[in-house]
Parts: C-alpha cells; sequence; structure tokens
C-alpha cells in the first residue's frame, strides 16, 4: 500500500502548514492551533487512504 507520489504529497502538506498554521494561529492561539493541525492532518490521512482504497 503505498502513494503513487511520496514527495509530492510532502511537498503539499508542507505548503498546506506554512498557509494554515499562521492563520489558525492568529485566529485563536498556539494551543488550539495545534489540536485543529492535528485534526486537520488526521483528516487529510484519512482521505488519503480513502483514496487509495478507491482506486
Amino acid at each position: 500500500m503505498t502513494s503513487p507520489s511520496p514527495i509530492h504529497w510532502t511537498m503539499l502538506m508542507k505548503m498546506l502548514l506554512r498557509l494554515t498554521l499562521p492563520l489558525l494561529q492568529r485566529r485563536n492561539g498556539q494551543g488550539r492551533a495545534i489540536t485543529q493541525l492535528r485534526r486537520m492532518r488526521l483528516w487529510l490521512w484519512h482521505g488519503r487512504v480513502r483514496v487509495l482504497i478507491q482506486s
């Protein structure tokens, strides 16, 4: 069960982090930003797994 392009995926994740982290921090402080980030990572991971299963 391997991703078609792991390098592209990590680049995408880094871009997402870079874009969303400052916004989250500005909106509701460091603590909640981290929990929200974790939730987003989980959601993205599950989405990725679902896509892999479907294909």
